[in-house]
């Protein structure tokens, strides 16, 4: 893909519940890339979904940990 630059599209296939941070991953890595979710049992999404959530805010974990000592303090202000 590097000798390629600007000319190649790509696409990544897994679970649907994962393509969002999937996503995520490939924008960093500068790829050009979209994303196809597979079918995943339903007894397995709640479970699914809240692990990819908890993944999405480690991401960004000091941003959200910032976040919620600042709302603490205020509450605890007012």
């Amino acid at each position: 893909m590097d000798g390629l630059k600007d000319t190649y599209s790509s696409i990544f296939v897994t679970n649907n519940y994962h393509t969002f941070r999937a996503g995520i991953f490939a924008k960093r890595a500068h790829l050009d890339s979209g994303g196809i979710g597979a079918h995943t049992a339903p007894y397995y999404l709640p479970t699914a979904f809240v692990r990819e959530y908890v993944a999405i805010l480690m991401l960004h974990k000091w941003i959200h940990l910032s976040v919620t000592v600042i709302l603490l303090g205020l509450i605890i202000i007012m």
